[in-house]
């Protein structure tokens, strides 16, 4: 079993050997280009290239055949499959969270916890999912469609683990401003966004986490290999004692590797943990008016607490008044938004090249002159400013800026010089 897992490390590196050139390619790739979604994505990327190289040199070289005509188990080729699989997803995290952990904060923000169990979790039960369909039909025969499959699971295990990590977080930290929606189309978009809806504001977070998904995938990894043992082997010799064993290995280092991560990483476990640790901050302030032929120019100003530079995704600042319903509840609406002013140089300069670390930059917007603005109509008293950027980092010789971390909110603002203006 571990000579055939050999074979294959022997294999890929004497096969391609310029496979490390790629690993560093597909990671300089992912956390740059794709960097939001890297600390996800890259030990299972990975980890999935070299796992499928495996098979797909075996295919070219007709090792299989060779293989099989050898005095060696079925059981064992199906073994040494799961076990190097498993093998991949924790040696490649652990090397991606050391290198992360080295220089993070300077391309990009350093590993939480959450990563290690997101990608954890969506590489087992896509692995789950892939090894018994390639047992069953063959490398050859499945390869076209494998590699489309494995994406499309990632992608929409990502999606629901995400939202998982951000729900249990947002519960832990009472923190609801800190919850984003997906925005779903197509035929399944009821369905996705009735699972978005549960995911976030229904499920029990003190059940449903990222532990238990984690347990779940572990779960299907086992049942997974359980599948593919008989897929390959005659059903009714199959060692059920040695599966057994196996199982329980696997399970036991798991939830060791799973306990060292914890400890390693402490208190940091979702990303906003890391945002707190480094100061990811924004201040917002009224800097003053000043009247222009075209109406009033409000100035805010908006200061950058981070080693970072902050780039405004999105701003608008907007006026309403609260609506208060036959059962008494009551909610602010919004009337009216007002957006950046396009007539300010500055605004643009912000937007495209942002605020720089520990500095300061401001924003105006325009009340037209035509535009009365009464306090029968709006809350002057609770005026919002709604926003949305990131913390980003510029990497020198390629001119890419590198997302260090999200940030959106929204703050109230009190214009109480615009009754009497108006």
């Amino acid at each position: 079993m571990f000579k055939l897992i050999k074979k294959d490390i022997i294999t890929t590196i004497t096969s391609n050997k310029k496979a490390i050139l790629e690993y560093l390619f597909i990671l300089g790739f992912l956390y740059t280009v794709l960097n939001p979604f890297s600390y996800f994505t890259s030990n299972i990327i990975i980890s999935s290239f070299i796992l499928l190289s495996t098979y797909r040199y075996d295919d070219e070289n007709n090792a299989g055949n060779f293989i099989l005509s050898m005095p060696v188990n079925k059981e064992k080729l199906v073994y040494s499959k799961y076990i190097m699989s498993f093998g991949l997803i924790v040696i490649t995290s652990i090397i991606n969270s050391i290198i992360t952990a080295v220089i993070g904060g300077i391309f990009y923000r350093g590993p939480v916890l959450n990563d290690i169990l997101i990608s954890n979790a969506a590489f087992l039960i896509m692995i789950s999912i892939i090894l018994p369909i390639i047992f069953k039909f063959g490398y050859g025969k499945s390869r076209f469609y494998v590699g489309g499959i494995s994406i499309l699971i990632t992608l929409f295990l990502l999606m629901i683990l995400n939202l998982i990590s951000v729900a249990v977080y947002s519960n832990l930290s009472s923190d609801t401003a800190t919850i984003l929606n997906y925005t779903f189309s197509g035929p399944l978009a009821g369905i996705l966004s009735s699972l978005n809806n549960y995911l976030l504001y229904d499920m029990s977070t003190k059940y449903i986490n990222l532990y238990t998904a984690n347990f779940v995938a572990i779960l299907a990894f086992l049942i997974s290999m359980y599948i593919s043992l008989k897929i390959v082997g005659n059903k009714n010799k199959m060692h059920s004692k040695k599966f057994i064993t196996l199982s329980l290995i696997i399970i036991i280092l798991f939830a060791g590797y799973i306990y060292l991560n914890k400890v390693a990483y402490g208190k940091r476990i979702h990303v906003e943990d890391y945002d707190v640790s480094n100061n990811m901050e924004t201040e917002v302030l009224v800097d003053g008016y000043r009247e222009l032929n075209e109406g009033t120019l409000i100035k805010i100003k908006i200061v950058n607490r981070s080693k970072y530079t902050y780039r405004l995704d999105g701003v608008s600042l907007n006026f309403g008044n609260e609506v208060v319903f036959e059962d008494g509840s009551s909610t602010f609406a919004d009337y009216l938004s007002l957006y950046t002013y396009d007539g300010d140089i500055n605004n643009n300069k912000i937007l495209v090249n942002g605020i720089e670390p520990f500095g300061e930059g401001h924003i105006t917007f325009l009340q037209p002159k035509g535009l009365k603005l009464e306090a029968k109509s709006f809350d002057f008293n609770n005026v919002n400013l709604n926003y949305s950027g990131s913390f980003t980092v510029n990497i020198p010789f390629f001119n890419i800026y590198t997302t260090m971390s999200s940030s959106s909110g929204s703050y109230s603002i009190n214009y109480i010089n615009f009754e009497s203006d108006n």
